[in-house]
């Protein structure tokens, strides 16, 4: 995080990518690991922090689940938001999923800042699985796992892990050129935020393979 709390920061380096049949400027980031603190080479004029929502009940499926926090996520989210204090943040965006809401909103009472809901940010499609127990898909749907998906095949009536790269790079891209110059915080998933640093670190993204490990409430700064 930055100044001790462990974030991920990331550098600039510059490459152009065609993406939702358009062209867009990618610029394309090196995780540098320094004293476990990510530092940036050079100082970038913008700032986005991406968030992931507090702990939701550990023994049902997310993805496009209805179910908010548990009253651990709402203490991690509390715990983390000061560290967001004086980052110049102007704005808050976030998932319209109910954990994410919840999230923004706590932040957002503290920043007294308002929240624009963006949907294109959910966590993947999992269908018929969102919000089910986790004991009952085992018994309804045995070794329907995301890593064990391929990279077409989809959730029972739901998404496949190349559907949900491909919404949350055009997402992230539009996101991008739409913030402009200003500092503002994206409070979206652990999914979302593994495919957005395998975009900024030019690293190749698939469901088998985890590059990055994002804990509940856990705060990502994107130097731009």
């Amino acid at each position: 995080m930055i100044d001790g709390y462990g974030f991920y920061k990331t550098v600039n380096s510059h490459s152009s990518l065609h993406c939702c049949g358009c062209s867009c400027i990618l610029s394309c980031y090196v995780i540098i690991w320094i004293e476990q603190t990510y530092k940036s080479e050079f100082g970038g004029e913008m700032m986005i922090y991406l968030m992931r929502h507090g702990a939701d009940p550990s023994d049902r499926y997310g993805g496009w689940s209805t179910y908010g926090l548990t009253e651990k996520g709402k203490e991690q989210v509390h715990s983390a938001k000061s560290s967001l204090y004086n980052k110049g943040i102007t704005q808050i965006y976030s998932s319209d999923l109910v954990r994410a809401k919840e999230t923004a909103e706590i932040v957002a009472n503290a920043l007294s800042l308002e929240i624009t809901y963006l949907p294109q940010f959910r966590e993947s499609n999992n269908g018929l699985l969102a919000g089910m127990l986790k004991t009952e898909a085992v018994e309804k749907y045995p070794g329907v796992y995301w890593n064990a998906l391929g990279w077409t095949e989809t959730w029972p009536e739901g998404e496949s892990p190349a559907q949900f790269f491909r919404r949350i790079r055009c997402a992230w891209y539009e996101f991008k050129e739409q913030v402009g110059k200003n500092n503002v915080l994206l409070v979206s998933h652990g999914g979302v935020m593994k495919i957005i640093l395998c975009l900024e670190n030019g690293i190749p993204y698939t469901n088998k393979e985890t590059h990055f490990q994002i804990k509940d409430a856990e705060i990502v700064q994107i130097d731009i």
